[in-house]
């Protein structure tokens, strides 16, 4: 949309540099049309990235972070100005937050579970000495009123009265000291029980907390912007300068990217109709079998690589050459290495090492397939047909 806003503008200096020569009346209003369409078409830009800013926001506190990082693409191709750029670093700070937040719960978690495991160690401790103590217990109670038993026998042969006076108070000594043991040992169980019944709501929290913060996000429906009032659409303007100009168009990123995104297979990644052989670090297309039954040549598949800058620009080197100006965005600078069909090979970006620049040392990016084979021969330094494996250790492709 700002390329056809560029070309609008254009159109209208141009008409006002001929509205010299010719009718003022009809130029001036060839030209206020113009920049009316101008007008409606930076509102729509304004449109789609207000909507991309809001559902990326959205999917972020719903920690869906594949949606958010989705719509914050989609706004940093319509942000213009500063107030808008601003916008834009505030949600990816929003973002980012959010998932160091995601990390930090998930520690917490994990704390608490091993809190949870050491406590119960500590109560089956707890539990094994109680018990030896009540063994104990009831190891010297048994002794003991043997002996009481004992001296009781002898001195009722000496004393009748007095042996029974005795051996009733000793009974009921044994009987209270017995009841004594039974309470502490019914305290203990209870005790232990209530402990065990806290731990166990404990972990049954935790689990329910895991499961939360595990359990994927449910997916977040996003709604189209509204209609602009009074705004045309660009489609014609559009097409009328895609019939004039014959030269092709190279595939968005975007398109590429929901491509990648449906797709959980790497099969589903390769082009339509590429059957992949070999082994090693240089996977091949299978070879082509001609009419007589002899297989053909096998040549590579084009691919191409794209990293960022430090300053946030992108370079690549593909089949035609290497981009060195850094003034481009990533679509335009896939397009001069003559990368016609470029299709992501991973889910993840992969780290490189030149092997052609040592300055360059290892570089973190995209790798490509162009959807073509390279020509047969050399496909080393040369600028139309490379084979960037030459160049590169690390593709696996």
């Amino acid at each position: 949309m700002s390329f056809l806003r560029r070309d609008i503008q254009a159109l209208a200096i141009a008409i006002a540099a001929v509205s010299i020569l010719g009718p003022a009346q009809a130029a001036n209003s060839s030209v206020d049309d113009l920049l009316k369409m101008t007008d409606q078409l930076d509102q729509m830009d304004k449109a789609d990235f207000d909507q991309a800013l809001f559902d990326a926001n959205r999917c972020t506190k719903a920690r869906d972070f594949a949606c958010s990082e989705a719509q914050l693409r989609v706004a940093r191709k319509v942000a213009n100005g500063t107030n808008a750029k601003s916008q834009l670093r505030l949600a990816e700070e929003g973002l980012a937050a959010e998932k160091k937040q995601l990390e930090e719960e998930l520690l917490a978690l994990e704390r608490r579970q091993k809190e949870l495991e050491r406590a119960e160690a500590r109560l089956r401790e707890t539990e094994r000495q109680a018990q030896a103590a009540r063994d104990a217990d009831s190891g010297m109670s048994t002794a003991e009123g043997a002996a009481l038993f004992a001296g009781l026998l002898s001195q009722s042969l000496r004393n009748q009265a007095a042996g029974r006076a005795m051996e009733q108070a000793n009974a009921r000594r044994f009987d209270a000291q017995q009841a004594e043991v039974a309470a502490n040992i019914a305290r203990d169980q209870q005790r232990f029980a209530q402990e065990r019944a806290r731990l166990e709501a404990q972990r049954s929290a935790l689990q329910q907390q895991q499961r939360q913060v595990s359990a994927p996000p449910p997916p977040v429906r996003l709604t189209p912007p509204p209609p602009i009032a009074g705004a045309t659409a660009p489609a014609p303007a559009t097409t009328a300068r895609e019939s004039q100009d014959p030269t092709p168009r190279s595939p968005q990123p975007i398109q590429r990217d929901v491509v990648i995104a449906a797709s959980a297979s790497p099969q589903r990644m390769q082009p339509v109709g590429a059957a992949r052989t070999g082994s090693g670090d240089n996977t091949r297309t299978a070879a082509a079998t001609t009419a007589d039954g002899v297989a053909a040549a096998e040549t590579p598949e084009a691919l191409a690589f794209c990293w960022q800058t430090k300053q946030g620009n992108w370079l690549c080197d593909g089949k035609s050459q290497d981009t060195t100006l850094a003034d481009k965005d990533l679509d335009a600078q896939i397009a001069l290495v003559n990368c016609k069909q470029p299709i992501r090979l991973t889910r993840d970006m992969v780290t490189l090492t030149s092997l052609r620049v040592a300055a360059w040392g290892q570089k973190t990016g995209w790798l490509y397939s162009c959807g073509e084979k390279l020509q047969p021969g050399n496909t080393g330094a040369v600028t139309w047909n490379r084979d960037i494996r030459r160049f590169w250790s690390g593709i696996k492709f």
